[in-house]
């Protein structure tokens, strides 16, 4: 579908460049000095509105509650008390900044029947998509979107001269001077508006004019002469092409199709997002299909090694040779879990901190083995090695006996039971504590038994 960038020349005529693909990415880019409605039948439409009629105006206004029902209620009284539409009107508004309940909202008032007429007129009767509806101040100031300084605009058209400040892609004042085709622009008096809009931006917005654009090389020749300076503005069309730059919130088309469009915009990009994803996965599941189908003939094949390794083995040692070894795996399990001299000594000292050991004794039992050990039961037909014993696989306990004394008051008996039995249970197993107080000797007697 062709799509069209245009704007109204006459009744039912229009101006415009087409283009085909999608905006970012213009191909076959022609212009047209002349269109008509025939020519834009069942096409894509981006329409520029240039109405004499129209109310701009960036507004500061206190507001509790930021409700778009109470702050259209708001803006459509304001107005209605300015008195400028005599007839319904639409408009549109973007929030600038908010402090609080302190809002500063730049908003365009357009009236209702042209924005209904061209509605109709492309959608009913010409059967075209509409993509756009902007003012055209707007989509010459979003030309110098990124200008931080402040600028001043003089536009052409056939019926006269729009006159626009503007800073960071947004009108500041906004002005139409009506030009008769036949005479011409009176540039002394578009001189003279200019510094009026000049003085006004001082006053009211604290913002000097820090350089001049024109679309049109008609003007620049007549200002200069007058001792203005002013650029050209180098790209063809700059309105036009400006549709495409236009904030979304100054967009005419009505809210519930700009919805309808984002959501229908969403999903196709959505889509896409899906199906790449289905692609994806598409991917690794072939991926992963292949890899599993290479590591399970490699499992298989080193399972095969792995038994005919064990029959091997199996074939090579006996029963008896296989007890023997486990039974060397048994008592180097319980070398190793036998408690270290060096270890066991200093959590000894660390116990009986500041006291005086008189007896200390360790032995190990011969008793039955430790339930935390488990005994090695030997398999049925299995031949005994020489010198080797149910019995000498059995883990074993040591026992563990103290008895000291400790300078103390009465009163302490409590505190030292306690810090002693906390200490004892960092590395006994199970134990006994048993304290008296010698009143002779002022000091506390203990005696300790236990097993680890």
């Amino acid at each position: 579908m062709k799509s069209f960038l245009i704007k109204p020349v006459g009744k039912d005529l229009f101006e415009g460049i087409s283009f085909e693909g999608k905006p970012g990415k213009a191909k076959e880019v022609s212009y047209h000095a002349a269109l008509t409605t025939e020519e834009l039948k069942s096409s894509k439409i981006y329409l520029l509105l240039k109405p004499r009629t129209f109310f701009y105006e960036i507004y500061s206004l206190n507001l509790p509650i930021l409700n778009p029902k109470v702050l259209k209620l708001r803006l459509t009284e304001r107005v209605n008390t300015l008195g400028y539409f005599s007839k319904p009107f639409d408009f549109c508004w973007k929030v600038l900044e908010r402090k609080g309940e302190h809002l500063k909202i730049a908003y365009l008032a357009l009236d209702s029947d042209e924005l209904n007429y061209y509605s109709n007129l492309f959608r009913e009767t010409l059967r075209c998509k509409l993509e756009r509806m902007v003012f055209l101040p707007l989509a010459l100031a979003a030309n110098f979107s990124g200008l931080e300084q402040t600028s001043f605009i003089l536009h052409r058209e056939r019926e006269g001269i729009w006159l626009l400040a503007t800073k960071q892609g947004l009108p500041l004042l906004i002005e139409f001077m009506p030009v008769d085709e036949l005479i011409g622009p009176n540039f002394e008096e578009v001189g003279r508006r200019l510094s009026f809009i000049k003085n006004i931006l001082l006053r009211d917005f604290q913002e000097d004019i820090k350089a001049f654009y024109t679309t049109s090389s008609e003007i620049k020749e007549g200002l200069e002469k007058l001792g203005l300076t002013l650029e050209l503005f180098g790209e063809s069309n700059p309105e036009l092409w400006g549709i495409l730059k236009v904030d979304g919130a100054f967009d005419f088309l009505p809210e519930e199709e700009r919805i309808i469009k984002g959501v229908m915009e969403f999903n196709k990009k959505a889509s896409y997002i899906l199906l790449g994803l289905a692609v994806f996965f598409l991917m690794v599941g072939l991926t992963l299909r292949y890899v599993n189908h290479n590591l399970i003939k490699e499992i298989q094949h080193k399972e095969g090694l792995l038994q005919e390794s064990l029959q091997k083995l199996l074939h090579d040692y006996p029963e008896a040779k296989i007890a023997a070894f486990l039974n060397y795996l048994e008592e180097r399990k319980k070398l190793k879990s036998a408690p270290k001299p060096d270890e066991l000594l200093i959590s000894i000292i660390r116990a009986f901190n500041g006291t005086k050991i008189t007896l200390l004794e360790i032995k190990r039992q011969s008793g039955p083995p430790s339930p935390q050990v488990a005994p090695y039961a030997a398999q049925p037909n299995s031949t005994p090695q020489p010198g080797s014993t149910t019995q000498s696989l059995l883990g074993f306990d040591y026992s563990f006996v103290v008895e000291g004394e400790k300078k103390a008051s009465p009163q302490e008996i409590n505190s030292f039971a306690q810090e002693l039995n906390k200490n004892l249970s960092t590395f006994l197993r199970k134990f006994d504590t048993k304290f008296d107080f010698d009143y002779v000797k002022g000091k506390i007697n203990f005696w300790v038994k236990g097993t680890f």
